[in-house]
């Protein structure tokens, strides 16, 4: 097997940095528009899209194993879910009849013989989907009514911090920390965000929160820099199941919507949590 030279290696580093680097130049901009500029509502419905994507391509990766997870109606019962979070859960009682009813009167029409076997892995998968991915993701409204500084912080400490991981381990890593699920993090990438995670969110704070006392901000990001990068391995347990490097190739680089946001899918609600039990 014949090593990458330390050259090539910091040419592929460069060249993938560019890379991420002109697509977010695409993206950030987009994003913090919609935080600053959007009321509640509109910006709801923006992160319900996101949600929607992220949450097919979850599915997309479900069929390449041989699954049939139900695309439409699970956009829908995440649409449904996400407005349970729009009204306070003033409706969950009744949503979850809804959900409960729909699942069974549709599968009840639906499934033959043929497809009977994979009955109890199709209905999984769509539910599972909707829990991992609509339900944490949501969070990130609660974020924002909660204050745009908030999540701008959020933002800052873990895609700072999921780039001083990339480099970390692109130039130091040796040791694999999740052989299985993610081959190519390691234990160097991990320790090394660290400090990147707590960096990225002390910026945020100073461009827009202005909390004090910083003693209890560095010790939430410490906390979230360990619970951001355990999100990526989790999602390229799926990726590596379907036999997919992406989610899917809709951001070039940045590879799918899912790709993108999957640090923030348990990030999201502890860092809330955190805020409104703890910082707040």
């Amino acid at each position: 097997m014949i090593e990458e030279s330390p050259l090539k290696s910091k040419e592929s580093l460069f060249k993938d940095l560019g890379k991420r680097f002109i697509v977010a130049l695409c993206l950030i901009p987009i994003v913090f528009i919609a935080i600053i500029f959007l009321p509640d509502l509109p910006f709801f419905f923006a992160l319900q899209v996101v949600i929607i994507f992220a949450l097919i391509e979850f599915y997309l990766l479900s069929e390449k194993k041989g699954y049939y997870p139900l695309k439409i109606f699970g956009a829908i019962l995440s649409l449904l879910l996400g407005l349970n979070f729009l009204f306070e859960f003033k409706f969950f009682n009744e949503s979850l009849f809804f959900t409960i009813f729909a699942i069974g009167s549709y599968f009840l029409f639906s499934t033959n013989s043929r497809n009977l076997e994979n009955f109890v892995p199709s209905i999984s998968i769509t539910l599972f989907g909707i829990l991992y991915i609509s339900f944490t993701l949501n969070y990130i409204f609660y974020l924002k009514k909660l204050g745009s500084s908030y999540l701008f912080v959020l933002l800052f400490s873990v895609y700072i911090g999921d780039t001083g991981a990339y480099i970390f381990g692109k130039t130091l890593g040796k040791r694999k920390i999740f052989p299985v699920a993610s081959p190519k993090k390691t234990v160097e990438g991990f320790i090394g965000a660290i400090p990147f995670y707590i960096l990225g969110g002390l910026l945020g704070n100073l461009l827009f929160l202005k909390y004090r006392p910083l003693g209890k901000l560095i010790f939430t990001l410490f906390i979230l820099s360990f619970v951001s990068q355990i999100s990526d391995p989790v999602e390229s347990l799926f990726k590596r199941s379907a036999g997919v490097k992406d989610s899917s190739r809709i951001l070039g680089e940045h590879g799918g919507v899912l790709d993108r946001v999957d640090a923030l899918i348990f990030s999201s609600p502890l860092f809330y949590f955190i805020c409104k039990y703890y910082l707040i």
